[in-house]
């Protein structure tokens, strides 16, 4: 049971940086286009 909560866990954290990394994409794309 914990071994699951830790593996959940361990793919949201995978999800949160995966989104994190779109976005950080996003803003230097549009930094570069407005700076």
């Amino acid at each position: 049971m914990e071994k699951r909560e830790a593996d959940q866990s361990q793919g949201q954290n995978e999800e949160r940086k995966a989104k994190g990394k779109r976005r950080d994409q996003r803003d230097f794309r549009w930094r570069a286009v407005h700076t």
